[in-house]
């Protein structure tokens, strides 16, 4: 699916400042690597929000339209509940917290990364048509069963 048909975020502003509360006191933002089939490694945006409160998660998911992934940790005798995201659809939900993240440690985080990764364009604004990727390299041969018959 095109990054512009995905469904638009579209929430009460009482939801996305409390998505961003959340976000802001529990949320992490990153980076992460992809790998395409042609065998080149890519690097993207990454949010990360997790907890012990399903209910939070559950919420939060519900609002930015992802889904959340739960995992048993036995060493806690607890479940763990994550949401998720990388690339545009990171992107897309950090915009829409933008206006709650700004002046906050979040919102210098995802600031740097965005800026390193130079994905920046939701922040500011400008459309960026050739959207670089930071360390694009050959990972090494490719296997023969993704090779493209000539």
């Amino acid at each position: 699916m095109i990054f512009s048909e995905r469904p638009r975020i579209v929430a009460p502003d009482t939801d996305l400042s409390w998505a961003a509360g959340l976000f802001i006191g529990e949320g992490n933002v990153g980076q992460t690597k992809g790998h395409s089939r042609s065998g080149l490694s890519y690097t993207y945006l990454y949010i990360q929000l997790s907890m012990y409160d399903e209910r939070a998660i559950e919420r939060f998911s519900d609002i930015m339209r992802i889904n959340y992934s739960t995992m048993w940790l036995p060493s806690q005798a607890h479940w763990i509940y994550k949401v998720s995201s990388s690339g545009r659809i990171a992107e897309r939900i950090l915009s829409v917290m933008w206006p709650w993240l700004k002046g906050t440690d979040k919102a210098d985080q995802a600031l740097k990364y965005a800026q390193m990764l130079k994905v920046e364009d939701w922040v500011t604004g400008k459309r960026i048509d050739n959207r670089p990727q930071l360390h694009v390299r050959k990972r090494g041969p490719v296997p023969f069963y993704l090779k493209k018959e000539a």
